[in-house]
């Protein structure tokens, strides 16, 4: 007697093989399995805390503070409470633009905030939202009172 095996079961049975065969050889590498959660890219040192700059504070302050410390992306703050975001694409756009750019507030040039994303997200869903138009999601550590920044760069360590 024949088995037939309809097209769909034999796409499941390879998608599972080769799930196998990455988590066998990412572990044989000693790289973190794809099943990892923002908080263990948190507890890996692989995030940065978040630092950021009041919104009233004039750009180039945001320029320095970004240079100082490598950051590509920068969150913005009003009375300490997240309001908005800064990358350096967008930076550099505006200055470019308009050099004088520099002298007035971070927040007359802000982007929209960071996303928060819970703690136990895995990193497959965290790939898929970091994207051109949102280079960074935030990660509250509530037992420690922290917020940590996850980037592009962050995930593909990981990957």
């Amino acid at each position: 007697m024949s088995r037939l095996v309809k097209p769909d079961g034999v796409g499941k049975q390879r998608d599972r093989l080769i799930k196998s065969v990455t988590l066998a050889l990412r572990a044989l590498a000693g790289k973190p399995q794809l099943d990892e959660e923002a908080r263990d890219m948190v507890a890996m040192g692989l995030s940065g805390e978040l630092r950021s700059i009041e919104g009233n504070e004039p750009v180039e302050h945001a320029v320095s503070l970004m240079s100082e410390h490598d950051f590509s992306q920068i969150s913005i703050t009003r009375d300490r409470r997240l309001v908005g975001s800064l990358n350096e694409a967008h930076l550099y756009a505006q200055l470019v633009r308009t050099p004088d750019v520099k002298r007035e507030p971070v927040e007359s040039i802000m982007l929209p905030a960071f996303p928060f994303v819970d703690a136990s997200t895995p990193v497959e869903l965290l790939s898929t939202m970091l994207t051109p138009e949102n280079p960074a999601v935030l990660v509250r550590d509530f037992t420690t009172e922290k917020t940590f920044i996850i980037t592009r760069s962050d995930v593909i360590r990981v990957l």
